[in-house]
């Protein structure tokens, strides 16, 4: 049957579906991001193919319908228009694609995987076997609960991996990380003691083998150390300190003589001071023998001597042998 001229495809351009032109925006024509810009040539063959088929050009991209760039900038500028229900970005592959299909149409946006339980999904009910392997994990990683973490994040997670990747924990596939943790944690005065129990009946290894690599008791435990190694090098710089006090109170303790007065320091031992001089003059004189008169006169008196000498009347051995003594 002939189509007629209201069905032809010339009374619908490509551009055009409703009657409302198409507005398109060529990545470049305002100097935008170098990496992602049509060239020229690029730009010309798109607008002539555009307009051809019921289409505009706009100046801006924010009143574009449809952005049109390089392929390494369609994944960025689909992020910047996220939010913007009319604008869509595409590669120049767009307009011949639309052309040879008779229709303008984007791709769906695809959706993404989100974590949680999607609504109306029945949850897993926990049982008593969930809580016995519960505790039983527990009771290996964490045995003692004062080095805490039984409600880490990272024991639950690891718990996870573990029941993806090891046969021994597949049991923990029947709930997410999460349920696990809030398990614990709303039973965790029910479980405590069973853990307890567990532990008494199977002591875990000295070497921690299989245990959580975390504790809290470990900064405590540092904490005490470094207090009580400051504590032992104070001890012992006061017991330094009292060592010197004692040897400095020995070395300079005061002198005090037979009488009980204080000897001054700058005076010398009496081991060291010299012997008081005596008259070496008298202590070596020779005796009569060898004293002999001397007719010296003494120093510091003028005298004119006019007649006989006079013999001298002091008596013998005293100072005529040395007459300057006697002015001294």
């Amino acid at each position: 049957m002939a189509r007629s001229r209201q069905n032809s495809p010339q009374d619908h351009p490509v551009f055009a579906p409703d009657g409302r032109p198409i507005l398109f925006y060529l990545w470049g024509s305002n100097d935008e991001q170098p990496g992602w810009r049509l060239s020229p040539g690029q730009r010309e063959e798109l607008r002539n193919k555009i307009t051809e088929h019921g289409g505009l050009i706009c100046e801006h991209p924010e009143n574009a319908d449809t952005v049109i760039v390089k392929e390494e900038g369609v994944q960025p500028l689909t992020e910047r228009y996220a939010r913007l229900r009319t604008a869509y970005v595409e590669p120049p592959q767009f307009v011949g694609a639309c052309i040879r299909n008779r229709r303008y149409a984007h791709k769906p946006v695809p959706q993404r995987p989100m974590s949680g339980r999607p609504d109306g999904r029945p949850r897993t009910p926990f049982t008593a076997e969930d809580d016995r392997h519960l505790c039983e994990y527990l009771a290996t990683t964490i045995p003692f609960a004062e080095n805490g973490g039984r409600q880490s994040e990272k024991l639950y997670r690891g718990l996870e991996e573990d029941g993806q990747m090891t046969r021994t924990y597949r049991w923990a596939k029947r709930h997410t990380w999460q349920s696990w943790k809030e398990r614990y944690k709303k039973r965790k005065h029910i479980f405590d003691p069973i853990i307890a129990e567990l532990v008494n009946k199977n002591p875990p290894s000295q070497d921690r083998k299989g245990q959580f690599p975390y504790s809290r008791l470990v900064n405590k435990r540092n904490a005490f150390m470094r207090f009580q190694e400051q504590q032992r090098q104070e001890e012992e710089e006061e017991e330094e300190e009292e060592e010197e006090e004692e040897e400095g109170y020995g070395e300079f303790q005061p002198r005090v003589d037979e009488d009980g007065y204080i000897i001054p320091d700058d005076e010398p031992p009496p081991h060291e001071q010299e012997a008081p001089r005596r008259n070496a003059r008298r202590d070596t004189d020779p005796g009569p023998r060898g004293r002999i008169a001397s007719s010296v006169e003494p120093r510091g008196r003028a005298r004119t001597q006019t007649g006989p000498p006079q013999r001298s009347h002091t008596p013998p051995g005293e100072f005529e042998a040395h007459p300057e003594e006697y002015y001294e």
